[in-house]
């Protein structure tokens, strides 16, 4: 096996080796290799700067690209196409991916990052910087990667069954989980994506519970909308009871509130949080909705009903045993809404 270092196609090439948390970044220009510190991993202010878009060379992935270069182009950002090759992937099917007598033919994968960026900057004129990187598992190199180069991350989240979610959540919901930058889950359709579509994103849904967990990705929420002069939308799902019996006064709680008086407080907390983006200049509306179904079940249904363009939400992340088990609304909502959906982390 050699120890070749993966080097990303661009006008100032720079060859990146992922070791544990830590990338080891050397650039070459003009045959001088200069050392370059590694940014922190602390969240960056908009107006965004970077976007990456992690493509696999199928058409699913790329449906991701419309989005990130519409933002792109807005923002002034530069797009990055990562494609991560990944060893454990490769031992495990070597006539596709490239392992030939214990060395990595990585040729392919550099002309098809090349000839992908070559059709996104002939749609568009936005900067495209090719990156390949090399790991164990790809979700891994994603997040280590972005939470360093990138302001968001735009990627294709494929429709999966219960029993393949059950054995392997996907690279995009995993680094939906982990990473630091906010994830734009994009649905893919089959077949090929149209690179010069414009796809709407002014009217972003964001749904609340009133807890300051979910109000971390009202900042997110209204940076892209302004940066696309579209408003935000929030939405408080309040369950109603379906059974007669109070559980919470027979296990010897408190009483639980009418709908009604739960409805009119969560309307008076909405347009609070309304008001708040009113005054940086954002426009704003409100609605309570009531309803018997699941909580990612509501908000799909009223995001299809609505006409929205994109939800956002707030995610812990999945951290501990209670991620093993069960998903987080962010991630349930992704799978249902026919939108894309844009995932913050909360801590």
């Amino acid at each position: 096996m050699t120890d070749e270092r993966l080097t990303a196609v661009a006008p100032c090439h720079e060859t990146y080796e992922l070791r544990g948390r830590d990338v080891h970044p050397t650039r070459l220009c003009d045959g001088e290799a200069r050392a370059v510190r590694p940014r922190q991993v602390a969240p960056r202010p908009p107006p965004l700067r970077s976007v990456l878009v992690p493509v696999d060379g199928t058409s699913a992935a790329e449906h991701a690209l419309p989005y990130a270069v519409a933002l792109a182009r807005r923002a002034g950002a530069e797009v990055m196409l990562a494609h991560v090759y990944s060893t454990l992937l490769a031992a495990n099917d070597p006539e596709r991916l490239g392992w030939r007598g214990g060395e990595y033919l990585v040729a392919p994968l550099r002309d098809y990052l090349d000839a992908l960026a070559a059709r996104v900057a002939g749609v568009c004129p936005v900067p495209v910087r090719p990156v390949l990187l090399r790991g164990y598992w790809p979700e891994d190199v994603l997040c280590e990667w972005g939470d360093r180069e990138a302001d968001l991350v735009v990627m294709a989240a494929r429709r999966r069954g219960w029993w393949s979610r059950l054995w392997s959540g996907g690279v995009s919901t995993e680094v939906a989980r982990q990473s630091r930058p906010p994830v734009l889950l994009v649905p893919a359709p089959t077949g090929p994506p149209d690179l010069s579509a414009e796809p709407p994103v002014g009217r972003v849904l964001v749904p609340l519970d009133g807890t300051a967990r979910a109000e971390r990705a009202l900042g997110p929420a209204a940076a892209l909308a302004a940066l696309v002069g579209g408003g935000c939308e929030l939405l408080n799902v309040v369950r109603t009871r379906p059974y007669a019996v109070d559980w919470s006064l027979a296990h010897g709680g408190p009483p639980s509130r009418p709908t009604a008086e739960r409805t009119r407080e969560a309307n008076r907390y909405l347009r609070g949080v309304a008001d708040r983006l009113r005054a940086r200049s954002v426009p704003a509306r409100w609605r309570a909705v009531t309803g018997d179904r699941p909580v990612a079940d509501a908000i799909a249904r009223y995001a299809e009903l609505s006409g929205t363009d994109l939800i956002a939400l707030a995610s812990r992340g999945g951290v501990g045993w209670r991620g093993l088990f069960r998903e987080s609304l962010a991630v349930q909502v992704s799978r249902r809404a026919p939108v894309p959906v844009l995932i913050c982390r909360a801590s």
